[in-house]
Parts: C-alpha cells; structure tokens; sequence
C-alpha cells in the first residue's frame, strides 16, 4: 500500500506551487517526506494543503473548465494562458492563489 499521490519529480520539477488534497475516491495523507521538502522549498515551490475539513476551499468547478495539457488516474496538468498569483503568509498559515 502506499500513501500520497504517486508522482514522480519530473511531474511537480519546474512548478511555483503544489497543492494537495484529498477527495471522496482518494483520501492521500499530504506529502509528508524530508526530501520532498527540502527539494521544493530549495527550488522556491509553493505547497499548500486543501484538508476538505469546511476551512479550506477549492473551486473545482473553474478548475475542471480548464484545459488539461495531461491527464493521469491521480494527476491533472493544466497550462494556463495567464499566470496565477500565488499569496502565502507562513506566519498565519493560510494562502490563496487568484487567477
């Protein structure tokens, strides 16, 4: 058995931010890994969890309009025309991103 989502570096290697959560068909454990975080806070990627617990939230409605470059049983790689701005507060432990 394994925990997470199964991707592989060359998936997530040239993004600005990674985030994880879980749905109805996949409840993954978000990345949890020492090299996994020392690879994307050294490189300047992003991470955020989206736990589904009411707090978080996800507009997977816009998300799903999107056109997806790639597709996988766990992935979907989207390519934008416009690029997203990305606001993370370490401190207060809360982010957005805005399209």
């Amino acid at each position: 058995m394994w925990l997470g989502i199964p991707v592989k570096w060359a998936d997530i290697s040239a993004v600005k931010a990674v985030v994880e959560t879980a749905t109805e068909a996949l409840k993954a454990d978000p990345s949890q890994g020492s090299h996994f975080f020392h690879n994307i806070t050294s490189l300047d990627i992003s991470y955020l969890t989206a736990s589904g617990n009411g707090r978080d939230f996800v507009d997977w409605s816009w998300l799903k309009a999107q056109p997806a470059e790639t597709t996988t049983a766990h992935l979907r790689h989207l390519r934008l025309a416009r690029p997203l701005t990305i606001k993370i507060d370490g401190q207060e432990i809360r982010g957005v991103i805005i399209p």
